[in-house]
């Protein structure tokens, strides 16, 4: 996928409130206007991948992330890769180590901006998230060096609030529940 397929595919995300439409606005802006949108070296920000990745026991794998703290889809850089799905598949074969990982449809599932405060590693600086529905039959994981931990939750266990997690991913179950 080159950077046109992407913002045609951006073209096609249809919003489901007026703030997801200007996030989309705002995304398909950067992507067309900063060449060097897909490179983690933009200190702006940059385009990331992420999956929302799904097993056949209706369960999601989510990340317990080191540097940020929080439960997290899997996901990551581009590191220049304009082929957003390919870096969602990529890192999360990296971050679960599960081979076996589909895309459910080649859509994009949804989109976020958000910021990420500086840290040891790099300044602060915004990701301009691209998150896919990927689907695997398997279920055995290997934590990697940037998790704290990895686990597969069921719907109501994020639903019923007992899971500490952002609005971003709350929209994320939303959308799942309501496929």
């Amino acid at each position: 996928m080159n950077r046109a397929a992407l913002l045609k595919s951006l073209a096609n995300f249809k919003p489901n409130n007026q703030e997801k439409k200007e996030i989309i606005n705002h995304l398909i802006l950067f992507i067309e206007l900063d060449n060097n949108c897909f490179s983690r070296n933009n200190i702006k920000g940059h385009v990331t991948g992420s999956a929302w990745l799904t097993n056949d026991k209706d369960q999601v794998l989510l990340t317990h992330h080191k540097i940020l703290n929080k439960w997290l889809q899997l996901g990551g850089h581009c590191d220049g890769q304009s082929d957003v799905l390919e870096v969602a598949k990529k890192e999360a074969f990296e971050e679960s180590g599960i081979q076996n990982i589909q895309a459910k449809n080649n859509e994009i599932f949804d989109i976020d901006i958000h910021f990420i405060p500086a840290n040891k590693m790099e300044d602060s600086h915004f990701h301009y998230d691209i998150r896919y529905h990927l689907e695997t039959k398997a279920s055995n994981i290997t934590i990697s060096n940037e998790s704290n931990d990895l686990k597969w939750f069921k719907k109501k266990e994020l639903i019923s609030g007992l899971i500490k997690i952002d609005q971003s991913m709350k929209n994320m179950v939303n959308i799942w529940v309501l496929q």
